[in-house]
């Protein structure tokens, strides 16, 4: 395991010190091998002007020494701040990456050459189309095989994987917690070797899923890239085993409608049992009709995705239109492989059409229908977004004119945008908690404003909890606690995290998710439960009044969100004029989320 950052400043403490405690012993030994004779004090003087010199030589590089400790320990500061293990671990990626980009431009020269030669692509390079889809081809089998090839060195260096631990040390002074120490002293060596086995494993999951995610979201760009809406209307042709699946089910259905009417012949058409056949023969042909809607189903959804891609044909401008709450969820990743042909179509024998995704903890594989994959998918609400900017020019016509601020006029507005009374429109709720960072003049979003106004409290309990757990194997624990956690060590403790739980270590979001009780709700793929009363407080809204469901508590907070920030608009524009010129000189100290202002 790499040295600790402090282990090495130590280092080069106890340096400063060795040097001077050698350096006086290397003067009264010289001084001790040339004996001063009575009434001759002056006669030393050449002695002792060799001894300085060498004193200075030793004291010159006992500080070399003691600089380079210095400087590698800073070195190190600096890699751990940029995620990194230690500057060696952050020297070896670089090599690493620098290798990678000379073989993959290796590669590359290599692939045009053969193009060229095979007819793929002119003398000057320019590749044909059949050159282009050759290309694709090629990279995209080379992905797959880098792919297997990580995947299985993630999953090695997992076993391979084991730490070693060193005792407890005391806590400095003052009873604050050197966060090193008690890492070191409250996780012991069997709880080190057992974390550090499973937070490995853990965290090459996360790598394989960083991988899968980046796979699929080239894949989409490429399948989107060659879209075309008339090829849609071929049917399953546009969806992975699409084909063959429809193909598949049809031919049962015809066998099994045969097999009735082969019954059916050797019956009287009077007879109950006719009449039965009969029903079935006609849920046969409902199965199959069902089927042509649900293909056509498909085909608008493939299209839509396309145009939500600015890739369809509507506007062919490339421009993302779903929400940002979209584009990290679990639903948008299996969208993706639906829609870029990763994921096989299946048809069960009710006919419904269901699709084999790799699940997102890269777990194996499960069956959805697309309903199912659009729980989490939410678009970009630029209507509310017009509509809110006719609310801020009527703010500062409201101003011109000489009239106050209408808070009634403004909470009539954004409930047109978010819902009113029992009415939630969940999907403009959770556009407007991810997008939109335009609106503010820091450039920041509702969820980033609630991260930092709730992340140092929940920084603060999760460092609280941590200690407290080890509390057994901490010096001092009551004496370390008596003043309570401040932010700083608990920023200082979630730095150091990684050493004992991977190398990701505890991050923001998940020290939010498990000490914010609201924050879980505003991941797209977790709204099941807006329907149940609320149980938390936020900000502008308020605690919970055991009435308001958790959606209408979410919506309330972001009225009362809006509201302030038109608000302080207004203000802003009063005082701008107050001050004289028309000049805004008072929002550079003015926050508009401050509820003390």
């Amino acid at each position: 395991m790499a040295r600790n950052n402090d282990d090495i400043k130590d280092d080069a403490l106890r340096a400063s010190e060795e040097r001077l405690k050698q350096a006086q012993g290397f003067q009264a030994d010289l001084y001790g091998m040339f004996p001063q004779r009575e009434g001759f004090e002056g006669e030393t003087m050449g002695i002792t002007g060799l001894n300085n010199s060498l004193t200075d030589l030793y004291n010159t590089l006992s500080m070399l020494k003691e600089k380079e400790l210095q400087n590698r320990a800073e070195k190190n500061e600096m890699a751990i701040s940029e995620g990194f293990e230690s500057h060696k671990d952050k020297k070896q990626q670089e090599r690493a990456e620098k290798k990678e980009k000379k073989d993959i431009e290796k590669r590359e020269k290599n692939t045009l050459k053969e193009m060229i030669k095979k007819g793929y692509a002119d003398k000057d390079g320019n590749l044909t189309e059949a050159g282009k889809a050759e290309k694709e081809r090629r990279q995209q089998e080379f992905d797959d095989k880098r792919f297997e090839e990580m995947e299985e060195e993630e999953y090695d260096q997992a076993e391979e994987n084991q730490v070693s631990a060193t005792p407890m040390v005391a806590s400095p002074a003052k009873y604050k917690f050197n966060v090193a120490a008690l890492r070191r002293g409250m996780m012991g060596t069997s709880n080190v070797k057992s974390i550090q086995a499973v937070s490995s494993g853990l965290n090459n999951m996360y790598n394989v899923f960083s991988l899968m995610r980046d796979q699929q979201r080239k894949r989409t760009e490429a399948e989107l890239s060659n879209f075309n809406i008339d090829e849609v209307q071929s049917g399953f042709d546009s969806f992975n085993n699409g084909t063959f699946a429809c193909g598949e089910y049809l031919s049962a259905q015809k066998k099994e409608l045969a097999s009735l009417k082969a019954r059916a012949r050797k019956l009287n058409p009077n007879s109950p049992m006719f009449a039965k056949l009969k029903s079935e023969m006609k849920a046969v042909d409902n199965r199959v009709k069902q089927l042509n809607g649900s293909m056509q189903k498909l085909q608008l959804e493939k299209a839509d995705f396309a145009d939500k891609h600015g890739m369809g044909d509507q506007d062919k401008d490339g421009r993302f239109r779903y929400s940002e709450a979209t584009r990290q969820s679990d639903s948008y990743f299996y969208m993706q492989q639906v829609m870029n042909k990763t994921a096989p179509m299946v048809i069960d024998k009710g006919g419904m059409i269901q699709f084999e995704v790799a699940m997102p903890n890269g777990q194996g594989m499960q069956m959805m229908t697309l309903e199912q994959m659009q729980q989490g998918i939410y678009e970009r609400d630029d209507n509310g977004l017009q509509y809110y900017n006719t609310m801020q020019d009527a703010v500062d016509k409201n101003h011109k004119a000489n009239m106050q601020f209408d808070e009634g006029a403004v909470n009539a507005g954004l409930g047109k945008i978010f819902g009113y009374n029992k009415d939630v429109n969940k999907k403009n709720v959770m556009s407007w908690i991810h997008d939109f960072p335009e609106l503010g003049g820091d450039g920041k979003t509702f969820i980033q404003h609630y991260k930092e106004d709730k992340l140092p409290g929940a920084k603060i309990a999760w460092a609280t909890k941590t200690l407290e757990q080890y509390k057994d194997k901490i010096p001092n624990y009551n004496e370390i606690m008596k003043d309570g956690v401040s932010l700083e060590e608990a920023q200082a403790l979630q730095k150091s995290s990684f050493e004992f739980t991977g190398e990701t270590g505890i991050t923001d979001d998940m020290i939010m998710l498990e000490y914010d009780k609201a924050y879980k709700y505003f991941d797209p793929d977790n709204t099941a439960d807006w329907g149940q009363v609320s149980d938390f407080e936020m900000r502008f809204s308020g605690a919970s009044n055991n009435e308001r469901t958790i959606g209408e508590h979410i919506r309330d907070e972001l009225k009362a969100y809006y509201l302030k920030r038109l608000r302080a608009r207004h203000d802003k524009n009063v005082n701008a004029e107050i001050r004289g010129s028309g000049k805004d000189t008072y929002t550079a100290d003015y926050d508009p989320l401050n509820p003390n202002n």
